[in-house]
């Protein structure tokens, strides 16, 4: 199953239908969705308030910001117990137990006035926390934040951070960085990629770690020919664990993709070969067989800005 935080609300989606269905939270304009399994959802909406619900949506229960804190830059949630992780605005990194009101301060990278762009806690044994600060790079914890250490050699803007065991894929404005070792090393990840660097959104296919999609566009917007060409967004994909990248030309998939934004991209865990894409304008595409076919399953809904997959 597959969740899209919409400017109206939740959606869900399910292999086998052919359009999303409302979920709940109808009024609200969701930033992003946190999916944990078992009925856990967390959300957090335009205006920085962040709800939860631990029944599949039947009821939903806000949960207060930390004390002090104002807005939230970054989120996660992995572990066990299941936690969720928040970056703040100049107040620091938060984590708790989902279902739980009380948030606990942790160390964050000593980086003054820049801000974590991206978190994500692996999904192994013992969870690595990994966080990309604006301008600095990325930054690994494997003490629950008690300690930080630098991750040499990697992009100092950093969009997005996604895992699968102790394979770890990162999108920055340098291309995809693909890491075997849970973020301890990173490997530049361009070929196939140079005309499109700034590498915003991907996922990892749950089926096999080799298969990447990324959503990639140019480093600024491509000017000549007939008509303009915005920033050539398109989505790309590897099948040797990034090594090499290919832009994706299948049927069905949007000629004009390079005038929207792709905002997010989900593998459906219970089953891999069911893709959701999210465009910014609210279209959502949707391949059932591997990404030979794609087919449009939405263009009703209000810009769909984040996708979470759960079994």
């Amino acid at each position: 199953m597959i969740y899209l935080g919409t400017e109206a609300g939740l959606y869900r989606w399910t292999q086998g239908w052919s359009w999303p269905v409302y979920h709940s939270l109808q009024e609200r304009r969701i930033r992003t969705v946190l999916a944990g399994g078992e009925g856990r959802l967390t959300v957090i909406d335009d205006a920085g308030k962040i709800l939860e619900t631990l029944n599949n949506g039947l009821s939903w229960k806000p949960v207060d910001l930390p004390v002090g804190v104002s807005s939230v830059s970054a989120s996660c949630i992995g572990g066990s117990p299941l936690t969720m992780i928040l970056a703040t605005r100049g107040e620091g990194i938060y984590c708790r137990a989902v279902g739980n009101a009380w948030w606990t301060k942790i160390a964050q990278p000593v980086v003054e006035n820049e801000a974590v762009t991206a978190l994500c806690l692996t999904s192994t044994a013992s969870p690595v926390l990994l966080a990309g600060v604006s301008g600095s790079g990325l930054f690994r914890t494997t003490d629950g934040g008690k300690t930080w250490a630098k991750v040499e050699g990697t992009p100092e803007d950093i969009h997005v951070i996604r895992s699968s065991g102790k394979m770890v894929v990162m999108g920055s404005s340098q291309g995809a960085w693909v890491s075997t070792d849970e973020g301890a090393t990173f490997t530049q990840s361009e070929k196939g990629l140079e005309g499109v660097p700034q590498v915003y959104s991907l996922d990892i296919s749950p089926k096999d770690p080799k298969w990447i999609l990324a959503g990639a566009a140019a480093a600024a917007a491509v000017k000549g020919g007939i008509r303009p060409q915005g920033f050539q967004f398109g989505l790309y994909e590897s099948k040797d664990g990034g090594k090499t990248w290919a832009k994706v030309i299948k049927r069905g998939l949007p000629e004009l993709v390079a005038f929207d934004t792709i905002s997010d991209i989900r593998f459906d865990p219970a089953e891999p070969e069911c893709i959701i894409m999210a465009q910014g304008s609210g279209e959502c595409w949707m391949t059932s067989n591997g990404g030979d076919y794609w087919v449009v399953i939405s263009r009703a809904i209000e810009s769909a800005r984040s996708l979470s997959a759960t079994g």
